[in-house]
């Protein structure tokens, strides 16, 4: 009998030990769970995490935020002027997180002033040059009607409070383009202003941006103190959506624009 009560005990030790080695297994298993990190959970968002049908490979495809901004240009600056006969913008174009000069992009753009029929006439040869503090750009381009000199150009940026000159001649005429940066200094920086906008992407879509977008952040050329944070999905049809951000308070519009 005594041999009986002996097993008895040792087989419901057993038993016992064997539930608490499950137990702990379980709560082990429960706390390797990798919980999203609450600061920067609205910044990586996958869509695993919002839509639970969706794949591992599609959720895979998912950028975080550095990896957007590491390829993602903004306007660092925006020179605008005008003369009697003349309109020119010089805007600079930056990578978002990037500190080299080869990732910036100079675009400027001169063109004659429209008549009152919204049309401008064919000028002819116009040579310009344009002088910043880094140096200066020269050429010359025969203009038909509605067209513009229009330059592309990798190179050093200039300074953001300087004026930079445009001089044109053509038909004889001389006129001087004075421009300056519109952009004032209490403005957010685009970097922000995107981060703002991808609130309002995750609000609508309940996913964080597929790989194949691409985005764009501008400064409003006519100065209304705004950032328009474009994105393309690159599906081949074409159009654009865009988010606007005011450029003071960092606030986000309601909806998202789409042109699609």
């Amino acid at each position: 009998m005594k041999k009986l009560i002996i097993i008895f005990i040792f087989a419901f030790t057993l038993t016992g030990c064997s539930y608490m080695a499950n137990t702990s297994s379980r709560l082990k298993d429960q706390n390797d769970i990798n919980l999203p990190n609450e600061q920067n959970n609205s910044l990586q968002v996958s869509f695993q995490d919002n839509n639970k049908n969706t794949s591992t490979e599609q959720g895979d495809k998912n950028m975080n935020l550095n990896e957007i901004l590491q390829r993602t240009y903004a306007t660092e600056m925006c020179f605008k002027g005008e003369s009697q006969n003349w309109t020119a913008n010089f805007i600079v174009e930056k990578k978002v997180m990037s500190i080299e000069n080869k990732d910036t992009n100079i675009k400027i753009s001169v063109f004659p002033k429209k008549n009152k029929d919204n049309d401008t006439t064919p000028i002819g040869k116009v040579q310009y040059l344009i002088e910043t503090s880094n140096g200066k750009i020269s050429g010359e381009k025969d203009l038909l009607e509605n067209m513009s000199i229009n330059i592309d150009k990798n190179t050093d940026c200039p300074l953001k409070n300087e004026k930079i000159k445009i001089n044109i001649i053509w038909q004889g005429k001389k006129e001087i383009i004075e421009l300056s940066n519109i952009i004032p200094d209490n403005v957010i920086s685009p970097e922000q202003a995107f981060r703002n906008a991808l609130n309002l992407f995750y609000k609508t879509f309940k996913h964080s941006p597929p790989i194949n977008y691409s985005f764009f952040i501008a400064y409003d050329m006519q100065g209304r103190n705004y950032w328009q944070v474009s994105f393309d999905d690159n599906d081949g049809i074409g159009g654009k959506s865009y988010i606007y951000v005011d450029a003071i308070t960092g606030k986000v519009g309601d909806n998202i624009v789409n042109d699609e």
